[in-house]
């Protein structure tokens, strides 16, 4: 079911984001646990799908790109790449954090792409995935982020 928008009306898609007061709302399910990583990276978003789906043994593919609206016109753009991991009911989001006309999370300027999980994840493989992802040599920096700290990202999950 698509996410209400903050005027309630409903998305048509779950990879809009809707722009209100500097909030921006990603329509993923709000009963699930997330986990927020931050990565720093110099490479295009399918070299950096290619190397995460690699490291961590995912299957993330590119849908469409996420968009920010702002009274029916597109404001801004970010690739996206999508994992569904049904076995442990998890799910992957990449999302670049560089759009068409600036950033997602603009107080995160060094940040390039997010890792979003969406489901239940434990402490000790968030580490395993941080630690996972450190090993890279395409990858020059993973940062696990805490959302509740980013004033201006609402992540209802």
């Amino acid at each position: 079911m698509p996410p209400n928008t903050p005027s309630g009306k409903k998305n048509k898609r779950h990879n809009s984001l809707t722009m209100a007061a500097r909030k921006i709302h990603i329509g993923l399910p709000p009963e699930r646990q997330k986990t927020l990583i931050g990565i720093a990276c110099n490479e295009n978003d399918y070299r950096v799908g290619w190397e995460i789906n690699r490291l961590l043994s995912l299957q993330l593919a590119r849908t469409d790109n996420l968009t920010i609206h702002k009274t029916r016109q597109v404001v801004n753009e970010f690739s996206q790449y999508f994992y569904d991991d049904e076995a442990n009911e998890r799910a992957y989001y990449l999302i670049q954090n560089k759009g068409t006309k600036g950033h997602l999370l603009p107080d995160c300027k060094n940040i390039d792409f997010l890792l979003i999980v969406s489901g239940t994840l434990s402490k000790e493989n968030e580490k395993q995935i941080l630690d996972c992802l450190r090993t890279s040599s395409l990858l020059q920096g993973i940062f696990s982020l805490d959302a509740g700290k980013i004033n201006h990202l609402s992540l209802p999950y």
